[in-house]
């Protein structure tokens, strides 16, 4: 009973009122994402079940029988009721399950399974032939290739990458893809790494240590099977960290902090040769425009430029240190050509600044070796054809390049074959090579 305001009574059960549960537009959308996740999880199990004598399914996978075969199913003495599913189908009716006219599988769902099933093989015997295993006979792995090329199976690489094992990957990290140099070290490395089926992935991190880590991490989540890294100058602790435990070669550059052999050329040797050529030829005033000392590479330079001058004990010419960029040799070579008491030499310490430096002066107005005698670093193809040629110190670029990749497939094949892994050898060092074009001459005895 409910008295109402006006004094009546109201003998109805008065409305109940529910609380609503409100719920944020985040859980309404995570809640409706799970139910259709849990729908199309309900449709694919239901093509893989099969009709039985009581029940069929159809294409949705709706369970559907007939009245009578659920009238016959009861008890006796047991009322016997309709069925509220069987109001959708006649009594006399039956629905069919839908024939799959789906096309077959396309070859890149094509399974290791699927192959040990026609074979006639397991799984794992399947698996460990692709991988070259030597448990597996010769002609079991060229039967497994065969159905591989007839069947298009295509690996998984992150079914691999989720059973721990390497990817066919091999990382390159640089700091300038633009240098001639690096871009002809990423060609030679391309393409031993594809003679063997294997896959080469960039990094390009422009000496910057930040952009360096975020480059490795995105790369060391593919499981690489090595890495080849000219490191920048500070690699950050978290960089020095991921590559402790992965196959690291160092190329060109040398940093302790960094684990792994370390492919170098002897940059001392090669800025020495440059530098006795010019006091041969009877220059004295010589400059030098090289990269910083905060890498390996610029240390070393400057050390045999210093020293070649040294040995003669001639007092040390002008020295003008910067980034390896052609617009810092613009700026040092016309600084340095416009001084009053002007070198008659300069030697450069990489191809970019040579490009830099010729630019200038060209702009100036001074022609070489008339008014002034060049050695390079690095040989690109434009340095023969450069005027009569620029005399210049050659890298041994595809040794450095080839020496450093052997290293990471040795490693990869020996972890792939479950063979006992060797210590990586110790630093390997190549030699440069001066070769003599028409960018310097002897200097008359009245301007020494």
């Amino acid at each position: 009973m409910h008295i109402l305001p006006n004094g009546l009574v109201n003998r109805k059960r008065p409305r109940q009122t529910f609380s609503l549960v409100r719920l944020s537009v985040a859980e309404m959308m995570k809640a409706c994402t799970c139910l259709h996740i849990l729908c199309s999880l309900l449709e694919k199990l239901s093509d893989h079940i099969e009709p039985t004598r009581e029940a069929s399914y159809n294409y949705k996978g709706t369970h559907t029988c007939s009245l009578n075969e659920e009238i016959s199913r009861m008890k006796p003495g047991i009322k016997k009721t309709k069925p509220r599913h069987a109001e959708i189908a006649t009594n006399s009716t039956r629905t069919e399950r839908t024939p799959d006219t789906r096309s077959p599988k396309a070859p890149a769902e094509v399974t290791i399974r699927d192959i040990a099933r026609a074979l006639d093989i397991s799984h794992t015997t399947v698996s460990r032939a692709l991988a070259g295993s030597p448990k597996i006979s010769d002609e079991t792995k060229l039967r497994v290739r065969a159905a591989v090329e007839q069947m298009g199976y295509v690996p998984s690489a992150s079914a691999r990458l989720m059973r721990g094992r390497q990817s066919s990957i091999v990382g390159l990290a640089i700091p300038d893809i633009q240098n001639d140099f690096y871009a002809t070290v990423a060609k030679f490395v391309a393409d031993a790494v594809a003679a063997r089926s294997m896959q080469l992935m960039l990094c390009v991190t422009n000496d910057d240590p930040v952009r360096e880590l975020r480059e490795l991490r995105a790369l060391l989540e593919l499981r690489p099977a090595g890495v080849i890294v000219v490191p920048s100058p500070a690699p950050e602790s978290e960089t020095q960290a991921l590559l402790r435990n992965l196959c690291t070669v160092q190329l060109l550059r040398k940093h302790a902090g960094l684990n792994g052999t370390a492919v170098l050329i002897d940059d001392r040797k090669g800025v020495h040769a440059a530098t006795r050529h010019l006091l041969d030829y009877g220059h004295r005033r010589i400059a030098y425009i090289g990269g910083g000392t905060d890498i390996s590479t610029g240390r070393e330079r400057l050390a045999g430029f210093h020293q070649a001058l040294a040995e003669r004990k001639i007092e040390s010419g002008p020295v003008m240190l910067g980034p390896p960029r052609p617009e810092f040799a613009r700026h040092a070579v016309t600084s340095l050509m416009t001084a009053k008491n002007r070198p008659t030499g300069i030697i450069f310490g990489s191809s970019e600044l040579t490009l830099g430096a010729m630019q200038a002066l060209r702009a100036l107005g001074l022609e070489w070796p008339r008014d002034v005698s060049v050695v390079g670093y690095h040989d690109p193809a434009w340095f023969e054809l450069a005027e009569r040629g620029i005399t210049t110190v050659r890298l041994p670029v595809e040794g450095i390049a080839l020496t450093a990749t052997s290293l990471v497939l040795s490693r990869h094949d020996a972890h792939r074959l479950e063979e006992q892994l060797e210590p990586l050898p110790s630093d390997v060092q190549f030699s440069p090579s001066l070769v003599l074009r028409n960018s310097t001459t002897a200097l008359l005895t009245s301007f020494r």
